[in-house]
């Protein structure tokens, strides 16, 4: 069997062929196409947060198209129910029985739009997808997809109709992708129609090798050096000061600081994962766990890279 060194080469340009087609698709954003990658390396689910038109449902199109998946978008409503998510136990007329319809948490990528408008009720059956990759119907459990990705998107907290999301549902994002407004000259481009449209990308990868890769990628965390894994974990623990932090980061945060270090390991072409991917990264990972005190002025951002400087 081929060691984890052996491997990391293929894998690695299958993470190349992937950001280079969704290049094509999302102009002047590369924080955007990287924290995708990274967040589907490290099979994570992903949040995007932004203002209205900055591409988000854009980027997540342009993704499964570029894997060649079944993609579902669901606009989320505050009336909306648990079933209108994972689906329903419907009587067929022509059968006699009661048989159970797929909901859109069944296809290969799902794309929930502005989740930060869910009410509470149908959290529960998006919280048991993203977690343990299955729903429960009826008291019957049904498995999601192998390899699938889930995307949510949010609007700014300012907007209108919007909520903040209870902590446990934010903790099980792996990697949130802030998207800002593009510089001048990328918006002349896309005035102009100077991107690929998702349906116009070539399918680089399957789902299958998403599967694959992370796969790959989870060995690779595994095998991190243990004082890197010691280091993660102060950094996660150091958000327990009461006299920055509201709302500390938890025991996901340290797994999802290893597994998307690792996913970034992968798309460098490398099986170690060092203490400089940690810090890297660590902005994907936390900025949507911790909550800064109100009297404190700095952003979440500039908080958590003084925690790797030690301020």
């Amino acid at each position: 069997m081929a060691t984890l060194s052996e491997q990391v080469q293929g894998y690695s340009n299958q993470a190349a062929e992937l950001r280079k087609e969704l290049e094509k698709a999302i102009i002047g954003q590369p924080q955007l196409i990287y924290g995708l990658v990274y967040g589907v390396l490290a099979g994570s689910p992903i949040s995007l947060t932004g203002v209205p038109g900055v591409a988000k449902t854009h980027a997540s199109r342009a993704l499964a198209c570029a894997i060649d998946a079944r993609y579902e978008r669901v606009q989320v409503m505050a009336d909306m129910l648990p079933s209108d998510f994972t689906g329903a136990r419907v009587f067929n007329l022509t059968a006699g029985e009661w048989t159970f319809e797929p909901g859109p948490l069944f296809a290969e990528v799902v794309h929930l739009d502005e989740l930060n408008r869910v009410g509470g009720r149908a959290l529960s059956g998006i919280m048991e997808a993203m977690e343990e990759r299955q729903v429960t119907v009826a008291g019957k459990k049904h498995d999601l997809p192998s390899g699938q990705i889930i995307i949510a998107t949010f609007n700014p907290a300012e907007h209108a109709g919007t909520e903040e999301l209870p902590d446990a549902v934010a903790d099980r994002f792996g990697v949130q992708v802030l998207i800002e407004r593009p510089d001048a000259r990328t918006e002349q481009l896309i005035a102009s129609g100077q991107y690929a449209l998702p349906n116009e990308l070539q399918a680089v990868l399957t789902i299958k090798d998403i599967e694959n890769l992370v796969h790959f990628t989870r060995e690779v965390a595994k095998a991190t050096e243990p004082a890197v894994v010691a280091h993660a974990v102060s950094i996660v623990r150091k958000t327990m000061n009461t006299a920055l932090f509201e709302r500390p980061a938890g025991v996901r945060a340290s797994r999802d600081l290893i597994r998307v270090a690792a996913a970034k390991a992968v798309v460098d072409n490398s099986i170690k994962v060092t203490a400089d991917d940690v810090a890297e990264i660590a902005p994907l990972v936390l900025r949507h766990r911790v909550e800064p005190k109100y009297n404190v002025t700095k952003s979440v951002d500039v908080l958590i890279e003084e925690l790797f400087n030690g301020s």
